[in-house]
């Protein structure tokens, strides 16, 4: 289960979700989405909010990426209200084995690209 930071907003999980499944992307990128129904500008209030709490990077030129710490949130492996990891293997505590394995397996994916 993911624990959610007093200043989450309602969209975050969803603008998270899209940019560990698509890669890096803007605010218009992640507004064209069928499952997302708000605005760009929306988004990119809170992309920088997300940025400011270490959930996502600024790559340049208006495009976020999503970070490990915003990796391990999805996942149940983080608390962004601490900014503190969970337990990283214990299912009962944090994170299970095969999600830091999927989290891992994805930065490598990322670092050929």
């Amino acid at each position: 289960m993911r624990k959610q930071a007093e200043w989450f907003a309602k969209w975050d999980d969803r603008i998270l979700e899209y940019l560990y499944e698509n890669g890096a992307a803007s605010p218009g990128k992640i507004a064209d989405d069928k499952y997302i129904r708000v605005s760009s500008s929306y988004i990119s209030r809170r992309l920088n909010i997300l940025a400011d709490h270490g959930l996502v990077d600024r790559a340049g030129n208006g495009v976020y990426k999503i970070t490990r710490s915003g990796r391990f949130y999805l996942a149940g492996g983080y608390d962004p209200q601490t900014e503190s990891y969970l337990h990283d293997s214990d299912p009962e505590r944090g994170i299970r084995t095969y999600e830091h394995m999927g989290i891992y397996m994805k930065e490598l994916a990322d670092k050929l690209e």
